[in-house]
């Protein structure tokens, strides 16, 4: 054999290092989480500030479920995804590190928690059947999610709560007013919720007026009708004075009244129960708040199917049966 013919520079090629499919998407979706855990944190932070509405908050917070969903149903290490869920509670609650009376130790941990107990819960029901049931389990890991985030908003914004001179606050109320006004003006089309006391109340005497059939008010004259009208409308005014002890006034609108009303009552409930007050307001704020969460969870679990449901028409994720002969969800 001729050497000179031969490439001795040449050494035998390496082995190629086989990575595992999905290597690389799985570093970007891990990355993804911390990333929205960290834009939903500024997003907490801007809606206790008031300056964002509620469901501002819930958009923000469809990132951050949707990629928690997707990297807990993808079969990988448990504990890998707890490692993940920890490192984005972190992420979470930088915006929280300055800020005053902030309870951040009992933030972190039940945000920690809450989110790797949907963890656990999902996991456990993606490997306990023989098929995928995505929304049961993206359910059961968005629940605790929404459940902890409420939480989480109780602990920061009650040292606030406590400090704040009015019981309520004015945006919030503005919120909360104007939209029970809208399901209401969907209900009673005749009556004008959102505008002054003097107009609210002619629109309810003439509702009034209108039911009382052996009065048979449209048939009346304009005048005779007007004057009814005007009796009525003065009628309420005094026992609406009388039953609220506010100086209303016609030309008020009827969301300063409210808001008048509303802050006085809790303002009373405040002096009466003292510290437990804390304790009941929280209560019903998690309620309240609890039974907002039901309706986003769904919304949140069906932006999280959506993504799912690309990334497979995609082919970045296939569905694989096992030795369990169940369906798996890998990177394809």
């Amino acid at each position: 054999m001729n050497t000179q013919d031969q490439n001795l520079l040449k050494e035998t090629p390496a082995e190629r290092i086989a990575r595992p499919a999905g290597f690389y998407q799985e570093i970007v979706l891990d990355a993804l989480t911390v990333i929205s855990a960290t834009f939903l944190g500024f997003g907490l932070a801007a809606y206790l500030e008031d300056r964002w509405s509620l469901w501002s908050l819930v958009a923000a917070l469809a990132p951050f479920t949707t990629c928690a969903v997707l990297g807990n149903i993808i079969r990988t290490g448990l504990g890998r995804r707890l490692l993940i869920v920890m490192i984005a509670v972190l992420a979470f609650s930088i915006p929280f590190w300055n800020w005053p009376d902030a309870n951040l130790p009992w933030v972190i941990g039940v945000a920690a928690v809450t989110f790797a107990w949907g963890a656990l819960a999902s996991r456990q029901e993606a490997e306990s059947g023989l098929r995928l049931r995505f929304f049961r389990a993206a359910r059961l890991q968005i629940g605790k999610i929404v459940t902890g985030l409420t939480v989480v908003a109780i602990l920061l914004y009650l040292p606030r709560y406590s400090a704040l001179p009015a019981p309520i606050s004015d945006n919030t109320f503005r919120q909360f007013f104007a939209w029970t006004t809208d399901i209401a003006s969907n209900f009673y089309q005749e009556i004008r919720f959102n505008t002054d006391v003097g107009t609210l109340l002619k629109d309810l005497a003439r509702y009034s007026l209108e039911l009382q059939e052996n009065l048979s008010y449209r048939n009346l004259p304009p005048d005779i009708q007007k004057e009814f009208l005007d009796k009525a409308t003065d009628q309420l005014l005094e026992k609406s004075r009388t039953a609220t002890q506010l100086n209303i006034k016609p030309e008020d609108s009827v969301e300063s009244v409210a808001y008048r009303l509303a802050s006085g009552a809790v303002g009373k409930w405040r002096q009466m129960f003292g510290g437990w007050f804390l304790v009941f307001w929280a209560a019903g704020v998690f309620l309240v708040m609890r039974g907002v969460g039901v309706f986003a969870t769904w919304l949140l679990i069906l932006a999280a199917f959506f993504i799912y449901q690309a990334l497979l028409g995609m082919n970045i994720l296939g569905l694989t049966g096992e030795g369990a002969t169940r369906e798996v969800v890998k990177w394809s």
